[in-house]
């Protein structure tokens, strides 16, 4: 019987463990995208529509916002 009990306690610990590692490795992504966004990486810059890009009734890849990566 206190051997059961003691399995049971080992198995839990081993699933506490495992998502102890879990957080902690969301954690330590999540500092990294945060330390990405305060440097500006991957933020993203939307540029002008350049003029006459509307001509002739076309729709052409210029006619749409261009983003720019800063």
């Amino acid at each position: 019987m206190e051997g059961n009990i003691f399995e049971q306690i080992a198995q839990e610990l081993v699933k506490q463990k495992h998502l102890m590692d879990q957080l902690e490795a969301e954690n330590r992504e999540l500092r990294q995208r945060l330390a990405d966004l305060r440097a500006g990486r991957g933020i993203f810059k939307r540029q002008p529509i350049p003029s006459g890009s509307f001509g002739q009734g076309q729709v052409t890849p210029a006619c749409f916002p261009v983003c720019k990566k800063l």
